[in-house]
């Protein structure tokens, strides 16, 4: 399972009827990093609340993610190596399909069938590992995150993504012969004999960790006994050469781990070695916090399946979930497809666009110098109306100079004018005070008798007294005669 790239991580987990571990991996520093983990004993915990469990520990490490890779034991996995006549792929996938029910009690239906290839044969046949699994045993694991509202992204063999992890971890370096890996789990212990990366058989033992802790002497020498059974049959098949090295993993510091290797390199008098990745796998402060060295032994599944499980093709899900698996698939393909086609219509219509736009600035250019040479002749005859307007204003100004040389020459001298107002019709609006109300109409009458006005009318007249004198306030209006000329000096 890839990390997931909105959510920049993946999430692997493991099921039995004993223990939930859950690793979270995350791209930190541009490698895949496990970032936190999660580990609960659920022994005596109903069926039915399983799922209440898985969902506190995605919660512990909140996590956004919702697809799931599920690591599934091999104890619950029947393996076999068989040849198969061909070295199309598909053509095998077809033939194992066929085959896989002549070593299985179960029905074609009640089984979900894998395969490793493992090495070409004389260029007519392939060698591959038969990996059969009852739906009933992997349906208890996956309906259970289903219920707590994950989607099962994968289905991986435990011992499959564990040779992975060991592979890339702690390869067999100068060496080209079959390694054994023994993992120890709490009720069952993996005797894997691993080449090339690939796990080429598998053998799973209901010895583990629990029993090592109670019997040491005793279940190390079953144990060995057992794995000497599993290495003659595995000889008998003609399985290659013979393995070089011992490695054992998932067992903490105890007298039982180191009564187990000893037996082992007494018995088979080769390179045994305990396999330590806690100081060589990379975990965060706090995933390592989380977790003390039993913990870290018994988690290697699910972090060999986060760091090492991307290119497995042993696929275990079943068939219905695949589907499933399809139908997101496409509806992410064709989301991604319809966002392509709205990016190309929107570069489609930029360029149209752009198009107009370059030859609106093309028209733009050539009409640029008609335009120019129309703000000229406008501005010309803003000029001249300008020019109009100065000499208008000129003779008005001159005219009413003169004006106010009529109004100096006849105003008797008992008299003010307050406000005079000139409109642009030519009317003049006129208002003072007389001392005398004679005077006012002395000065209409040579209003009327001025060239300067004509019609001349009084339209007010009304006393008071102004520092305790009667004098008597006025409004005249008239209409100017054409004063513009130098007649009237």
């Amino acid at each position: 399972m890839r990390i997931n790239s909105i959510y920049n991580e993946s999430l692997h987990v493991y099921l039995d009827e004993k223990l939930i571990k859950i690793a979270q991996v995350k791209i930190i520093s541009g490698k895949k990093t496990i970032a936190g983990v999660y580990t609960k004993n659920i022994e005596g915990l109903p069926p039915e609340n399983v799922w209440q469990e898985i969902k506190n520990g995605m919660v512990s490490l909140k996590t956004s993610a919702r697809r799931v890779s599920v690591v599934l034991p091999s104890k619950l996995a029947i393996t076999k190596n068989i040849e198969v006549p061909s070295l199309d792929e598909e053509e095998i996938g077809n033939i194992i399909k066929l085959q896989a029910v002549r070593h299985t009690p179960y029905s074609k239906e009640e089984v979900i069938v894998g395969h490793i290839n493992l090495e070409k044969i004389l260029d007519r046949y392939t060698k591959v590992l038969l990996v059969i699994v009852s739906d009933e045993n992997i349906r208890k694991k996956t309906d259970a995150f289903e219920l707590a509202g994950y989607q099962i992204e994968d289905v991986h063999l435990g011992a499959d993504v564990l040779v992975k992890l060991i592979n890339e971890y702690r390869p067999f370096t100068g060496s080209q012969s079959p390694q054994g890996i023994v993992s120890v789990e709490p009720d069952f212990t993996d005797f894997i004999i691993a080449h090339n990366g690939k796990p080429y058989y598998i053998r799973s033992i209901p010895v583990g960790l629990t029993h090592l802790n109670l019997d040491a002497p005793l279940m190390v020498s079953k144990l060995v006994e057992e794995f000497k059974k599993t290495y003659e049959a595995y000889q008998s098949e003609d399985q290659g050469s013979p393995i070089k090295r011992f490695l054992v993993c998932g067992t903490s510091a105890s007298a039982g781990q180191a009564s187990l290797l000893k037996s082992l390199q007494e018995e088979f008098r080769i390179e045994t070695e305990a396999v330590s990745l806690e100081a060589k796998l990379p975990l965060t402060i706090e995933a390592s916090r989380s977790l003390g060295e039993a913990n870290f032994a018994a988690c290697l599944d699910v972090f060999a399946d986060g760091l090492a499980g991307d290119d497995l093709t042993v696929n275990l899900l079943p068939e219905e979930l695949k589907l499933r698996k399809s139908f997101r698939q496409k509806g992410r393909e064709m989301f991604s497809a319809a966002i392509f086609v709205i990016v190309i219509l929107v570069l489609t219509v930029s360029v149209f666009l752009a198009k107009i736009y370059f030859r609106k600035q093309y028209l733009k250019e050539i009409t640029s110098s008609f335009v120019s040479k129309q703000k000229e002749a406008a501005d010309l005859d803003v000029i001249s109306e300008q020019t109009r307007m100065v000499k208008d204003f000129r003779q008005k100004r001159k005219a009413a100079g003169r004006v106010l040389d009529e109004f100096q020459n006849i105003l008797p001298v008992d008299m003010y004018l307050s406000e005079i107002t000139l409109t642009k019709d030519e009317h003049v609006s006129i208002k003072g005070t007389s001392k005398l109300m004679s005077s006012v109409f002395s000065f209409v009458t040579q209003l009327e008798n001025s060239p300067c006005f004509k019609t001349v009318v009084s339209d007010y007249t009304k006393s008071r007294k102004e520092n305790e004198k009667e004098v008597s306030d006025f409004g005249l209006s008239a209409v100017l005669e054409d004063v513009s000329g130098d007649s009237h000096g």
